[in-house]
């Protein structure tokens, strides 16, 4: 059975930019091999969706994950959810989901 380190949230709700904001929001991730963490092996880090303030989403996950950080970031970009156009969208519900216009 797979052991993963748990981590809390990323709070991304004191963020409520008026335009888009870059943000960096800590993700789950498995390794092939593991890692240890406070002497613990462990499979990875399971991480919660990101805390997000009502009316605001994650769009454009920028370059991809920095996986050699402890634990994996992504970043992305933080908007009013009234900019977000026809692209997939990270909401306060924490579920991707994809505007229909």
């Amino acid at each position: 059975m797979k052991k993963f380190y748990k981590c809390p949230p990323t709070d991304l709700r004191c963020h409520q930019p008026m335009e888009r904001a870059s943000v960096m929001y800590d993700v789950s991730y498995t390794y092939n091999g593991g890692t240890v963490i406070d002497g613990e092996w462990y499979d990875g880090y399971e991480v919660p969706p990101p805390l997000i303030a009502p009316g605001y989403a994650i769009i454009g996950i920028g370059v991809g994950l920095q996986l050699n950080a402890s634990p994996p970031y992504a970043t992305g970009v933080l908007v009013p959810l009234s900019k977000v156009k026809d692209r997939p969208y990270l909401d306060d519900s924490g579920v991707w989901k994809r505007k229909e216009e």
